[in-house]
């Protein structure tokens, strides 16, 4: 009876988490396109001025530039926003995780200056089905959470294995890990400490939505000496229900800190 009742209320919290990120999506759609329509159109119009007669002194130039810095920064979070609002309808089909790992690297490549990267790769990883370009999604928020959370340079490792019913992937970082009061509220859909930056805080949420189609998990926990170890597991072969477009939360856990 007991285990009949916990399966309905996890039933019942799947349901509502899906119908609010559903609702979320919609509002963040309509956000998206409506911020971004008139940004694009400011970002034009400061171009034209930038080379018009009579802006050429550097002061000028400068206050041109920090304009342009802001209204591109807004653009990044209109781009999140729709990001996580699209409803990716492109079939699964059979990919390396590692492709995947290393197109994200190279496109943050600008970013890790100051930062050590290593990979431990399986020698022989199987391919898993799954969405291509949403899974490489997954990986570019981890990584850039991670790259994030040393601002002062550090080691960044991405580590895979297979398992007997899927493969892991591991993005670990050296840097301060996630405070305990924090804990409860990373998962929180807008919670970011990154405000600054641009952050809006929908980077795990995203996660979170792209994993549960895929019938993955994400389990968030103190790396063995310091940081944080950010682990995704994926089957080889989703089922059809979640290649159906699943959400939820459940399929995402934060770890509480490591006791001595």
């Amino acid at each position: 009876m007991a285990v009949e009742l916990n399966k309905h209320r996890l039933a019942e919290n799947r349901l509502l988490q899906s119908e609010k990120i559903s609702s979320l999506g919609r509002l963040a759609m309509g956000l998206a396109h409506e911020i971004n329509n008139p940004l694009a159109n400011a970002l034009m119009h400061l171009e034209l001025l930038r080379h018009s007669e009579g802006v050429a002194d550097s002061g000028t130039l400068t206050r041109l530039k920090t304009i342009e810095s802001n209204v591109t920064r807004a653009m990044a979070i209109a781009k999140d926003l729709l990001n996580f609002s699209r409803a990716e309808s492109a079939a699964f089909t059979e990919l390396n995780i590692h492709d995947a790992l290393d197109c994200v690297l190279s496109l943050l490549e600008h970013r890790m200056r100051s930062i050590r990267v290593q990979t431990f790769y399986c020698l022989e990883m199987p391919q898993v089905s799954g969405i291509g370009s949403k899974l490489e999604q997954v990986f570019m928020n981890l990584i850039q959470n991670a790259i994030d959370a040393m601002p002062q340079g550090g080691d960044l490792l991405l580590m895979t294995e297979a398992l007997d019913h899927g493969i892991m992937v591991t993005v670990r970082d050296s840097g301060p890990g996630i405070p305990p009061a924090l804990r409860p509220k990373v998962l929180e859909t807008f919670f970011t400490t990154r405000h600054a930056s641009g952050g809006i805080g929908l980077g795990l949420t995203v996660v979170q939505s792209i994993l549960a189609q895929h019938r993955g998990t994400l389990i968030l926990t103190d790396a063995p000496e310091g940081g944080l170890d950010a682990i995704v597991t994926l089957p080889y072969r989703p089922t059809s229900a979640a290649q159906d477009g699943a959400n939820g939360t459940e399929n995402t856990t934060v770890l509480p800190p490591a006791t001595a």
